[in-house]
């Protein structure tokens, strides 16, 4: 399963929502939002702005709703400027995780880390940091 729906689907149940009362908010079918919480879906920016709407997420909720949904996204991006090899690298890297072990994946956790720890500061961003400042853009949004 997929964070984002996972994550969709724990704030559904807190909020004791079915899927067909969620379905209704967000003016789309239940199998929707079946989909979403299975992973077999991933909403698009807007209807993820809907779902949060119609869950009516705390600020603490807000956060980690949109990081679910930013680490859902399953497109890797690569930086401009990046040089063939780091190409190769995201290629295999898609390839490979859906077959990598925990201990596998803790490893190159353990390396990313030392590679940001070494990285110059203006290259540094905090974990999450995307998914705060878009989760204030959109309560901003929201808001008006």
């Amino acid at each position: 399963m997929h964070p984002f729906g996972r994550t969709v689907r724990a704030l559904r149940r807190d909020r004791g929502l079915r899927q067909a009362e969620i379905a209704a908010r967000v003016y789309c079918s239940q199998q929707k939002i079946s989909e979403i919480e299975a992973g077999r879906a991933r909403p698009s920016l807007a209807f993820a702005q809907r779902l949060a709407r119609a869950l009516e997420l705390v600020p603490e909720q807000a956060a980690g709703f949109w990081e679910a949904f930013d680490h859902s996204q399953s497109v890797l991006k690569v930086p401009e400027g990046a040089s063939e090899e780091v190409f190769y690298l995201v290629a295999e890297l898609s390839r490979g995780l859906p077959f990598a072990s925990p201990a596998c994946i803790e490893l190159l956790r353990q390396t990313l880390r030392l590679f940001a720890e070494s990285a110059p500061e203006a290259a540094r961003d905090a974990p999450g940091e995307t998914s705060r400042r878009r989760s204030a853009r959109i309560d901003e949004e929201v808001a008006m």
